[in-house]
């Protein structure tokens, strides 16, 4: 079942809606994947959703009363549309086109402005994925959510191949002093491909995946 957490005007069927014809964001499926995963949580291998990890809506999309163009959200709208669930939309007031198509860009670019801390990220990252929060479906990739620091003898901590443990939904095990939940398929994936040699250039190649 849907969560809606955030304020909005009504719930909408999100195949209704139009896109601005001026937004020149493009959303890839990396991303896309990311957020269902975040709203309706993340898939088990038979491609149902692990509801009990997700985080419901927290931010409506933004639909312009003078065009009837979305505004803000418009990868929210397209994982509605694949989802088959209503969307929660709230209506705006734009005083002239210009002031509409500068909100758009504004919210797309603003965000691309942020700095991160990296230090005080990884930080996070490791502590949610202790808490068995699926921090890898949420769209960090796997070279993210390593801690490849060494310790004062130059050496890596924990062995990777070494398993864990167990998490409720796959695999526990670490690098370095990071320890981080995969699914029991990646994990034997991970196995199979990868030896101490190896390991930096199959990070490498495989973050995208």
């Amino acid at each position: 079942m849907t969560e809606y957490h955030c304020k909005y005007d009504e719930l909408v069927d999100p195949s209704q809606l139009i896109d601005h014809p001026r937004n020149v964001n493009k959303h890839p499926r990396r991303q896309l994947d990311a957020l269902s995963a975040v709203i309706w949580g993340p898939k088990f291998p038979d491609g149902t959703r692990n509801s009990s990890k997700a985080l419901g809506w927290r931010h409506a999309i933004v639909v312009s009363r003078r065009s009837g163009f979305v505004t803000m959200g418009h990868a929210r709208k397209t994982v509605g549309i694949e989802e088959g669930e209503l969307v929660p939309v709230v209506y705006q007031d734009f005083e002239s086109d210009a002031a509409e198509r500068a909100m758009l860009r504004a919210d797309n670019r603003l965000a691309e402005l942020a700095e991160i801390d990296f230090e005080l990220e990884q930080i996070e990252i490791k502590e949610l994925a202790a808490l068995d929060i699926p921090v890898l479906d949420f769209g960090f990739e796997i070279a993210e959510v390593i801690n490849r620091e060494t310790d004062d003898r130059g050496e890596t901590g924990s062995s990777p191949w070494d398993r864990a443990g167990e998490a409720s939904s796959g695999v526990m095990f670490s690098f370095g002093d990071f320890q981080c939940r995969v699914s029991e398929e990646a994990y034997c994936r991970f196995k199979q491909e990868v030896n101490r040699d190896n390991l930096e250039e199959w990070i490498l190649e495989n973050c995208n995946r």
